[in-house]
């Protein structure tokens, strides 16, 4: 031992040998060893100790599973589920009483009714007007979806030709589900025209289709409910929303249809397509810092299954409609959004809508009615 200390001191080589297994030991301790003995400590996650109570039209045990792991964070979610117009109508009751939500679920509309309660809300679905076809019907007779009105009107033709008490479109009448948005969505782009003018050539291109006299007619007075007769299998093309399928499908499970552009355009287009948003909107009143992290953190990573999961279209992050669940509807939707889409906020649509069935059904003062409408109609700002 003695001479191996001795050698030590003296040979130059074997020192530089002992230093090299010296830094290949420590080497091997620091990046392999050090965090058996010693590990690292986990970043503590932040504790808000906060409850946040949410409004929406989501079932509180589905919807949880998407909210669920935000709970971490030591947050408390109590989830109270409302359809949008029973949000509407309860937050001013609900904010006076000081019982009132955190965050709510709202769409366009009632976002402009409610706005001076919310704080900056965050859009994360879409809709728009669309048109449904009946599968079965367009495979037996072969002929596609129509794009446009000119197309609009052979496929009309053709659809007549086809069986007695079955109808090509549904418009024209007191009975179509979403008669006000559609007379908005053939109001026509051109600041050359007047309000009245223009919501009277609405009105009236509206009524062709259910007038026997003219070469639109696709719709009876007394046919009924364009949503039911389509669910039914009686309607060859019905004008509605991406959300309509739910109810389609509880009437007529079976039924094959298939969603295109809605062919209320001309090529190129002149007509917008009714449109709506729908946003997590924060309450003033209850705002604070968690919600606005919840909310980013929700849109961040689970808000596109949430709405995917109650049949709601979400805004995209990327872009790429291929990843949605029935992704080809969707992408029409999205599209027709994007391209043609129109919220008509500039009006007050509540003007058009208490008016519209007494305008339809009393043809004889039309022009007078539409007068004293169009100077009510604009929103004022």
């Amino acid at each position: 031992m003695n001479e191996f200390l001795i050698r030590v001191k003296t040979d130059k080589t074997l020192q530089l040998i002992l230093i090299l297994f010296a830094c290949i030991f420590i080497g091997f301790f620091f990046f392999f060893l050090r965090p058996i003995f010693f590990p690292k400590k986990a970043p503590q996650l932040p504790c808000y100790g906060q409850e946040i109570t949410i409004w929406w039209p989501f079932n509180d045990f589905e919807s949880r599973q998407f909210i669920s792991e935000f709970e971490k964070f030591c947050v408390k979610f109590n989830i109270f589920e409302k359809d949008i117009r029973e949000i509407e109508n309860n937050l001013v009751g609900a904010l006076a009483e000081g019982d009132y939500p955190n965050v709510i679920f709202i769409d366009n509309d009632s976002l402009l009714k409610l706005e001076k309660f919310l704080a900056t809300p965050t859009p994360v679905a879409v809709d728009s007007l669309v048109a449904y076809y009946n599968q079965d019907v367009l495979n037996f007779l072969g002929i596609s979806p129509p794009r446009t009105f000119d197309e609009l009107k052979n496929f009309i033709s053709k659809i007549k030709a086809y069986q007695n008490d079955f109808y090509a479109v549904g418009l024209g009448t007191v009975d179509i589900t979403h008669r006000s948005e559609i007379i908005f969505s053939l109001l026509r782009v051109d600041e050359n025209v007047s309000l009245a003018e223009n919501l009277k050539n609405a009105i009236q291109t509206y009524l062709q289709f259910s007038d026997p006299n003219s070469e639109y007619f696709s719709y009876s007075l007394e046919a009924g409910n364009d949503l039911k007769n389509f669910a039914s299998g009686r309607l060859a093309m019905y004008l509605g929303f991406y959300r309509d399928r739910e109810e389609i499908n509880k009437i007529n499970p079976r039924l094959k249809y298939s969603i295109n552009f809605s062919p209320l355009n001309t090529f190129p287009p002149k007509f917008k397509s009714y449109s709506k948003i729908y946003y997590l909107a924060p309450i003033k009143k209850g705002k604070n810092e968690v919600v606005d992290i919840f909310i980013s953190w929700l849109v961040e990573n689970n808000a596109q299954s949430l709405l995917e999961n109650f049949d709601f279209v979400p805004i995209l992050k990327n872009k790429d409609s291929n990843f949605l669940s029935d992704a080809q509807n969707k992408k029409i939707v999205l599209d027709s959004y994007n391209f043609f889409g129109e919220t008509f906020s500039q009006f007050n649509k509540k003007v058009l809508s208490d008016n519209l069935d007494n305008i339809l059904i009393n043809q004889d003062e039309l022009e007078k009615t539409i007068n004293r409408l169009a100077g009510q109609l604009p929103r004022k700002k």
